[in-house]
């Protein structure tokens, strides 16, 4: 299975101490999603099975039992940073959403009555002048009138990995793609050719 349908395994260590609240932080949450099931450990402690049922901009993590409802919270005041308190999620499958959640959720309402997709960091931030998308100047562009043909170079789980730009039957230009563990595209650098 590809990255379409798993989360991949992601480790993180406390910043924070368990509290009784069920919440902790991290200084990264990249890689870390709501429903998600979690395994806490610590040098003193045994694993504990939770879910991720909250993550805040700040990386504070809520968790609860895993068959509970969204809002149920567990202490995890045991887990602290001092005896290592560490989170590993395990490759899992994504969670499902419903259709109708699904239109609820990109839906934006009147005055505006549209569908509504936005790109996002890997933290789920909308890319904006307060956090801009990172770029690697490239050179010389590519416009629509400087080609007439595009190949995708595709890696083994079909992730563009390069586009080969040609004119006539000549390549003119080439964008290589870089990705995170997350295959989330973190760069695109104009290619050799």
């Amino acid at each position: 299975m590809s990255f379409e349908r798993l989360w991949p395994s992601v480790t993180k260590l406390f910043i924070s101490n368990g509290t009784i609240r069920g919440t902790f932080q991290v200084s990264d949450y990249a890689g870390l999603y709501v429903k998600q099931l979690i395994n806490l450990t610590s040098t003193t402690k045994p694993s504990l099975q939770v879910q991720i049922k909250r993550i805040d901009d700040n990386g504070t993590i809520y968790v609860g039992g895993p068959t509970e409802e969204i809002s149920h919270r567990i202490d995890i005041s045991a887990y602290l940073v001092t005896d290592s308190a560490t989170l590993f999620a395990p490759e899992q499958l994504k969670t499902r959403i419903k259709k109708e959640d699904q239109d609820q959720a990109s839906y934006e309402s009147e005055p505006i009555n549209a569908r509504r997709v936005i790109g996002v960091d890997a933290h789920g931030k909308a890319w904006s002048d307060t956090n801009p998308m990172p770029t690697t100047s490239g050179g010389t562009s590519l416009t629509p009138s400087s080609f007439d043909d595009i190949q995708i170079i595709r890696d083994a789980e079909d992730s563009p990995i390069r586009y080969d730009f040609y004119l006539a039957s000549v390549q003119v230009g080439a964008i290589d793609v870089t990705y995170n563990a997350n295959k989330s595209s973190v760069r695109y650098k104009k290619g050799t050719f």
